[in-house]
Parts: structure tokens; C-alpha cells; sequence
């Protein structure tokens, strides 16, 4: 019994040394994908330290360089034509074996939110595309592939990028894919019928600097100290995201206790009795650190507009449309709350009912609360406007609404990561 439970755990031990050694690739390496053609192109992996990888690729074997330290591997494909599909086998103790790869043309699509904004269901709640149904239900194009970078970050550089995987562009896959990139691609295949590949790493409101390399960082004065401190991080990236996010959701909780909005007796600063002359002005739509007063701002901020209404539109339901707001709202026509909501690419549009809209003076009080960057109502104007049944009301003019914080002191608190901060306090991934 002895020597067979020895027998057993020993091979045990070799099925999991064998797995651990197993050859591995990276996501961006895969079946679907499509290689660069005219140019000699790299395929690399991990494994054992020195253990014996090739890769074979049009009928041919090519050695891989011995696993160095880390267990990397590279072995180069020769340039090659336009074609495919082929396949491509990679073999160690293992075999990993890729179908369906294409050579072709390979573009890097990236950049923020312009780039990032999908053919249909945008995560703000609007469709982003005209007829994206139908363009949707056209796009049966199976040379053209696309690999979607997921968005991540990191204290320190990455060995690989997390992602969707090579996926072949058809009405299954595209409803999700950059709307640029998918425009670009499908119509510069129309024009050069070769394979092609779409590399679509992108994140809306991202500066320059977050895409920068740690060491380019580094020639910067004003960078250099904070990159050589990730070097000497001893909390992981994600305790550090976790310990912001319950600061904020405490702030979030207590912030009421600050806004000077609410009054005694359950009044708020959007009631129509309230006397808001002596507030100053600012343009909207458009954030508000571009006002005076507002440039380092987050907290809450009250803004109330007077409007006019003829009897004809008064007695009618109606619909009030705010465009974008960042980061939350609640929203008030004569001191009642008729719609709430949170996230800064999210257009507002809330239904007014009949009966409280009333003929001549009307108040509609806006609560926005910011948590960090720009705040404030930064749609488009023809966004803002009271919309009827029989007429349409813009509202209100830019430089017309009258504003009010709710503290003197700013409620920012310094966010530890992030690729949307300046100077960036991590390395996208």
C-alpha cells in the first residue's frame, strides 16, 4: 500500500511539473489572428528555462530562442504574402496548435473615448451610430479580425495584455467593436481586398502621459519621483483602488451634511420661494473649473434656471433635457425631484408630468455632485430644452444659469490610481 501511494504521488509530481512547464502563449497570439505580411514576424510564449520550442508555420519549422530566466521564448516567421488561412503550431512538451490565422495588414487603433465609443450600445445609454442595426446586420466580413485590449493598469510594466482574443468580424461579434476602427477597416478592405487586423487598446478621457512608458515618464522632472516611487510600492494596486473607493463611498454617505442646499424644514435650495438673485452666474453648458472660483472644485454644486412658460405648454406633460452630466444630478422643477441619476457620458432626459409646470414663472434647480475631474452640466446646448408635444422649448441660454457651491472647501480627495489623472499615477497595461 506504501510503495503504491508513492507511486502515485511521484506521478502526481510529474503531471504537475509537466503542467507548469507546459508552453503557454500570450492573448494576442492566437487563432483568428492575423499576421503582418512583407515583414518577419515575431511569436513568442513562455516555458521551462531551457526547454526546446519550434514553431511551425506554411509547411515549415522554425526554433525558438531557449526560455530565458523568465521562461520567454521568441522564434521569427519569415515575411510572407498576403493569404491564409493557415496554421500555426507551436510545440514543447506541449502542443498548442492556432487555426484560421490570416497575413495580412495589422492596424493599432487607439485613443479615448472617440475611439473607444462601440457601433451600438454605448455604455452612457445612447446609440453612438446611425442605422447601427443595419450596419450591424451587413458586417459579414471574415477577413477582417479584430483584437480588443482590455482596459487595465498597473504599478509596473505587464508581460502581457488582458484581452477579448482574435474575433473574425461578422453581425455576431462587431455590435461591441470600436465604431472608428470597424468603419476604417471595413472601408480600407473595400479599397485593398487583403486580410486585416485591428488592434483596438483605447480608454475614454486618458492623457498622453498615461500611455508613456515608465522609463519615458522618467526624463520628465515632474514625473521622475513619482515613477521611481512604484519601485517601493508595498500595497498591491488593488488595495489601494479598494481603500479609495471606501473613503469615497464614506464621503458619499456624509456629503449631505455639507450642502448648504438643504434647508430646515425640509426645504432646498430648488424651492421656487427660495431667493437665489444674489448667486453669481456661470456659462452652460460646460464644466466648471473653467469658471472662476470652480478650477480645483469637486463637491456639490446647486444651479437653478427661471423660465417662462406660455398657459399652452404649462398644462401639458413634457420632458426636461439636461445632455451629459458629471458625475450625478438630481434634478427639481418647482422643488419637486422629478429624476436622479449618475455617470459623466450619460445624457439626462426626465419626464415633467402635467400640472407641475405652471403658466409664467417656473424654477428647474440642478444638484450635481463631482467626485473628481471636470463637473458639472457639459453637454451640448442644443441638448438642454424642455421637449412638448407640439413645441419644442430650448433651455436655457449659455451664461443664464445661476450657481451656488455647497462648502467653501473642496471635497477633493487625491485619487491613488487611474489612468485619467495628471501627471498619471499608474502605467496603463
Amino acid at each position: 500500500m506504501f510503495r503504491k501511494s508513492v507511486i502515485l504521488a511521484a506521478s502526481l509530481l510529474l503531471v504537475a511539473s509537466r503542467a507548469h512547464a507546459a508552453v503557454r502563449l500570450p492573448a494576442l497570439v492566437g487563432s483568428h489572428m492575423v499576421l503582418q505580411r512583407a515583414r518577419p514576424v515575431p511569436v513568442w510564449g513562455w516555458a521551462a528555462p531551457g526547454e526546446k520550442v519550434s514553431v511551425t508555420f506554411r509547411g515549415k519549422t522554425y526554433p525558438a530562442s531557449l526560455p530565458d530566466g523568465s521562461g520567454r521564448w521568441q522564434a521569427t516567421l519569415p515575411a510572407s504574402p498576403a493569404g491564409g488561412p493557415y496554421t500555426v503550431t507551436v510545440k514543447g512538451q506541449n502542443t498548442i496548435t492556432l487555426t484560421d490565422v490570416l497575413v495580412g495588414d495589422v492596424w493599432l487603433a487607439s485613443g479615448q473615448s472617440n475611439m473607444q465609443m462601440p457601433v451600438k450600445d454605448h455604455p452612457g445609454g445612447y446609440q453612438p451610430v446611425q442605422h447601427a442595426d443595419q450596419e450591424i446586420a451587413a458586417a459579414n466580413w471574415p477577413n477582417i479580425r479584430f483584437f480588443t485590449v482590455a482596459q487595465t493598469v498597473a504599478y509596473h510594466p505587464q508581460a502581457e495584455v488582458a484581452g477579448s482574443g482574435w474575433q473574425v468580424c461578422s453581425p455576431a461579434t462587431v455590435a461591441q467593436l470600436s465604431a472608428v476602427a470597424y468603419f476604417f477597416g471595413r472601408d480600407l478592405y473595400k479599397k485593398y481586398p487583403v486580410p486585416l487586423g485591428l488592434l483596438v487598446s483605447s480608454w475614454g478621457g486618458t492623457p498622453a502621459e498615461s500611455w508613456v512608458s515608465a522609463e519615458g515618464l522618467a526624463t520628465f522632472p515632474e514625473f521622475g519621483a513619482q515613477i521611481a516611487g512604484f519601485a517601493n510600492k508595498t500595497t498591491s494596486l488593488a488595495d489601494d483602488q479598494r481603500a479609495y473607493e471606501t473613503r469615497q463611498r464614506e464621503l458619499l454617505r456624509n456629503i449631505r451634511q455639507y450642502d448648504k442646499g438643504y434647508l430646515p424644514g425640509g426645504q432646498t435650495w430648488a424651492a421656487p420661494t427660495f431667493d437665489a438673485r444674489a448667486w453669481p452666474t456661470l456659462p452652460v453648458p460646460g464644466a466648471w473649473e473653467s469658471s472662476p472660483g470652480l478650477a480645483t472644485y469637486d463637491g456639490v454644486v446647486w444651479f437653478r434656471k427661471e423660465i417662462d412658460l406660455p398657459a399652452s405648454l404649462a398644462g401639458q406633460p413634457l420632458t426636461l433635457a439636461l445632455g451629459k452630466i458629471d458625475d450625478a444630478d438630481s434634478t427639481y422643477v418647482n422643488g419637486v425631484r422629478v429624476g436622479y441619476a449618475s455617470g459623466y457620458d450619460r445624457p439626462r432626459s426626465y419626464p415633467v408630468p402635467a400640472g407641475l409646470l405652471r403658466p409664467g414663472r417656473n424654477v428647474i434647480a440642478v444638484r450635481v455632485v463631482d467626485t473628481g475631474g471636470g463637473g458639472g452640466i457639459t453637454g451640448e446646448p442644443a441638448e438642454l430644452a424642455l421637449r412638448g408635444l407640439a413645441k419644442r422649448c430650448r433651455w436655457p441660454a449659455p451664461g443664464s444659469i445661476r450657481w451656488a457651491c455647497c462648502r467653501k472647501t473642496s471635497l477633493r480627495r487625491r485619487r491613488p490610481v487611474g489612468p485619467s489623472t495628471r501627471p498619471p499615477r499608474c502605467i496603463m497595461a
